[in-house]
């Protein structure tokens, strides 16, 4: 069983990964418009199609060609999908715009902190003192 709120699960297993797409298709029929429903549909049918057969345990040489194929399907759905999506104005919630600041922020301070390292950089031909050669 995975939270109310997908969107907000950090971390996802496989197992939560499975129970999602399992979950997720009747859930998405006629979420979007009219245009990407049956694209997603078939996005998301493809990826637990593709999810089932990647956690097979122990692969044959058929299950291995269908995995192939498998996954160039996935491919070709995928980058149809962006394609077809690309010119809708979609926004991002409240709470990641407040998440993505947070990451921003941390990034910056990190970048700042980082400014004042200096490096160093060694004679490759001079010997350490532990090179183990019996001289110190």
């Amino acid at each position: 069983m995975f939270a109310e709120d997908v969107a907000s699960m950090g971390r996802i297993a496989a197992r939560d990964f499975e129970d999602i797409l399992q979950c997720c298709i009747p859930a998405f029929d006629g979420l979007l418009p009219e245009i990407c429903d049956k694209p997603a549909q078939n996005l998301l049918f493809t990826f637990a199609q593709w999810h089932g057969m990647a956690k097979l345990r122990l692969h044959t040489k058929s299950t291995l060609v269908k995995f192939k194929s498998l996954t160039a399907e996935l491919a070709a759905t995928l980058r149809e999908f962006a394609e077809l999506t690309k010119s809708l104005n979609v926004r991002e919630t409240p709470q990641e715009y407040a998440r993505r600041k947070k990451r921003e922020e941390a990034a910056k301070a990190t970048a700042m902190a980082r400014q004042g390292q200096t490096t160093s950089s060694r004679n490759q031909n001079q010997p350490k003192s532990n090179s183990g050669d019996g001289r110190r």
